[in-house]
């Protein structure tokens, strides 16, 4: 009798992001989330103004997420944060949180391989992508300007 009633409850839909779940009690289950993406301030190479890039150059590049009244950076998990041309390329080599501009609140810090971020000199901006650790994806982008192209 009651898992007549859990199977009406139970009903697939298939959606444009995603295949949804309709649980017992109202509860949804997605495979994706259909919230929308939370765009947070970044800051390549801070203290660089203008910032400038060699896309050819082996090293590393520094990039921030600020924490500011809307977003607090420390939710993001670094582990699904990406940074580049499109922000799917390069994986964080290293993070750390710490006060980068200097406001009172904790920021982001990740750094990344240049030869990993895909940029060519034709490029003029660096993309970020992740998640935070509840699973909302962000992005970010800071215009920037390529060196060393010649």
């Amino acid at each position: 009798r009651s898992s007549k009633k859990f199977l009406r409850a139970v009903v697939a839909v298939w959606g444009m992001s995603g295949v949804f779940l309709l649980l017992p009690a109202g509860g949804i289950a997605t495979g994706r989330s259909n919230a929308q993406v939370i765009h947070v301030t970044i800051d390549v190479k801070p203290g660089d103004e203008p910032t400038t890039i060699e896309p050819k150059r082996e090293g590393m590049i520094p990039i921030a997420i600020l924490t500011t009244r809307e977003f607090n950076a420390t939710r993001v998990d670094g582990a699904t944060v990406r940074a580049g041309a499109t922000g799917t390329e390069a994986a964080v080599f290293r993070s750390a949180s710490e006060d980068i501009d200097r406001d009172g609140d904790t920021d982001m810090l990740l750094l990344f391989r240049v030869q990993q971020m895909g940029l060519e000199c034709s490029d003029t901006s660096v993309s970020l992508k992740g998640r935070t650790r509840d699973g909302q994806e962000i992005e970010g982008a800071e215009a920037v300007k390529m060196e060393g192209c010649a």
